[in-house]
C-alpha cells in the first residue's frame, strides 16, 4: 500500500510504501480506453494478413498493451489488499483471471475452429471498441 505520492518529473513517482521505504515508479498514463485501442489495433493488425512481418507487428502490438496493463493490475490488487492478506488478494485475482482467460479462450477457439482466424481477431477488436 502506498503512502504518499509525490510526482517528481514527467512519468516519474516517487512512492513512500507501508514500509517507509520510498520507491521510484515510472508510470505510463493512458485510461482504459487507450489501452483498449492498443489491444483492438494489434487484433486488426493480426486479422489483416498471416505474413510474418505482420504477425509480428500485432503481437509487438499486443506486447505493448500487455506491458502497459499487467503491471498496473498487480500494483492495484497490492494497493488495495488488506496488509494481513495479499496473497490471498493476488491468489483471488489469479483465479479470476485465469477463470476469464478460459472463457476467452475458448470462444476464440471456437470462432477460429467455425469461421477462421481473421473473423477471431476483428471480434476481438469489436469487443475492445465496445465493451
Amino acid at each position: 500500500m502506498i503512502l504518499s505520492s509525490k510526482k517528481v518529473s514527467r512519468g516519474f513517482f516517487v512512492h513512500l510504501n507501508r514500509k517507509g521505504k520510498a520507491q521510484i515508479e515510472f508510470v505510463i498514463a493512458y485510461s482504459s480506453k487507450n489501452h483498449s485501442q492498443v489491444l483492438a489495433a494489434a487484433d486488426l493488425v493480426l486479422a489483416f494478413n498471416n505474413h510474418w512481418t505482420v504477425v509480428v507487428a500485432g503481437v509487438s502490438l499486443w506486447g505493448l498493451h500487455m506491458g502497459i496493463t499487467q503491471g498496473l493490475l498487480a500494483t492495484m490488487v497490492a494497493n488495495t489488499a488488506p496488509t494481513e492478506l495479499p496473497g490471498t488478494a493476488f491468489g483471488f485475482f489469479n483465479l479470476v483471471s485465469g477463470i476469464a482467460m478460459l472463457l476467452a479462450s475458448t470462444v476464440a477457439g471456437l470462432l477460429w475452429d467455425r469461421v477462421g482466424a481473421s473473423v477471431t481477431f476483428y471480434t476481438g477488436a469489436i469487443i475492445c471498441e465496445y465493451l
